[in-house]
């Protein structure tokens, strides 16, 4: 979704992140579909917890390990749907996101088709200071808790992890479901 800058910090959030971090040891990699998928990605790893394509006529593909993360999530989320105010909130992609250490995610830029109707916010779950998040010309560093939303429409976006430990993120397209319009 258009927002005035490329990346705002919404609000920091602590609450699961360990209990999280520790639900996903393992877990990681085990099903690659978003490596293959998306070839800027291939040097990450993820756990896709819901998944669709098509936000106006597809419902999320529920994945394999959404169940077991739902209870820990669950109070992020409802802080989430409070700050944009959303009535309905859908989740049309929610992911667990972890680029290991000296790997990246290339740069590119994301369809505005499907960005352009949802926002995409990340939380920060575990990072460290030589992580580099770059929308254009611009230069980011987060702190674990830090929550924020990206424009990835038609932004050249990428991530550098230079450090020694890995950089896991909660990924989530998140917009107002309109029964009258989807599904």
């Amino acid at each position: 979704m258009r927002i005035d800058n490329p990346c705002n910090i919404l609000f920091s959030y602590h609450d699961n992140q360990d209990e999280i971090l520790s639900l996903s040891d393992g877990k990681f990699g085990e099903d690659d579909f978003r490596e293959k998928a998306f070839e800027v990605h291939k040097e990450t790893t993820a756990i896709v917890l819901k998944f669709t394509n098509n936000v106006i006529f597809e419902r999320p593909t529920v994945r394999k390990y959404y169940k077991e993360f739902e209870v820990l999530l669950m109070p992020f989320l409802e802080k989430l749907k409070a700050y944009y105010n959303f009535k309905n909130m859908v989740f049309d992609r929610l992911m667990l996101a972890n680029i290991p250490p000296k790997s990246k995610v290339y740069p590119h830029f994301d369809g505005e088709r499907f960005h352009s109707k949802t926002h995409r916010v990340h939380w920060v779950l575990k990072t460290n200071d030589k992580v580099t998040f770059s929308i254009g010309e611009d230069k980011f560093n987060f702190s674990d808790g830090d929550v924020f939303e990206l424009d990835n429409c038609g932004r050249i976006h990428g991530v550098d992890n230079d450090g020694d430990s890995s950089r896991i993120h909660l990924i989530i397209d998140v917009r107002e479901f309109d029964p009258r319009r989807n599904w």
